[in-house]
């Protein structure tokens, strides 16, 4: 399970500071920028110390660095220097992703990551309109907007990953297993009666739930209550967590890049 916390953590630290881009530092100001670190902080933190229960390989540990000392550079607002290279690393990290996994686990990566992070910054920037006045609204509506282009392309990924991409066949394990709580067996596309119950609940709760949930959130911060928006997120939060901490354990176990 180690490989796989330290997976959504890194997921997460990336999607985080991707959206964290998109908010101007002028209407948020300054210490909305060294909250945000503190968060990207503790992912990374949650990820090396993931990392230490399991045998990775080196390059996964070198990129949370990168996007950790990205995250610092981007705190800067004297060197403008600074934060160009911070965008430049994250830019370089999925580069170096995809170079390392392939483009089919490299792009589901990345998408994940969207979604994690328009999740979770949608919340964070909720919250920050409730505490601090005279933010402009559009800088809510720009990260919900994003966080259900996020979540639909990730609906779309799913669909396609399994309908018209052929998923790699060396995902398909037909062991004949009975078992109840079998992950892989007999059942459809070769899963067991588990792997299909968490297969139906990554769709239901981890995709449609958060797709409905997210075009409310961006319909109410279109009317601008903005603290019903932020509630609507927080629970939006918790299914994308299940949902994408479900999706990696079916990776791990089928080779579904769901």
């Amino acid at each position: 399970m180690a490989i796989l916390a330290f997976e959504f953590f890194f997921r997460l630290l990336w999607g985080w500071n991707f959206f964290i881009f998109f908010v101007s530092r002028n209407e948020s100001r300054e210490d909305f920028l060294k909250v945000s670190f503190r968060f990207a902080a503790g992912f990374a933190a949650f990820a090396f110390a993931s990392a230490y229960f399991v045998d990775l390989p080196n390059q996964n540990l070198l990129w949370v660095s990168l996007l950790l000392i990205a995250s610092r550079l981007y705190l800067s607002r004297k060197f403008l220097i600074f934060r160009l290279l911070a965008i430049f690393i994250y830019i370089l990290v999925p580069v170096l992703v995809f170079k390392g996994r392939g483009v089919i686990f490299g792009s589901n990566f990345v998408l994940s990551s969207w979604v994690l992070g328009g999740a979770f910054i949608g919340q964070f920037l909720g919250h920050w309109y409730l505490n601090v006045p005279n933010i402009h609204i559009r800088e809510f509506k720009r990260i919900s907007g994003m966080a259900l282009a996020s979540i639909a392309l990730r609906l779309v990924w799913v669909i396609g990953a399994l309908f018209l991409m052929k998923v790699p066949q060396e995902g398909f394990h037909f062991t004949g297993d009975s078992d109840f709580f079998a992950v892989k067996g007999n059942a459809w596309l070769g899963m067991g009666t588990f792997g299909v119950i968490l297969f139906a609940s990554r769709v239901l709760w981890g995709l449609l739930a958060p797709v409905i949930l997210t075009l409310m959130a961006k319909k109410t911060v279109d009317m601008r209550s903005t603290q019903s928006a932020t509630g609507i997120f927080y629970a939006n939060s918790v299914l994308v967590l299940l949902g994408e901490a479900t999706a990696l354990y079916l990776e791990k176990e089928l080779l579904w890049p769901l």
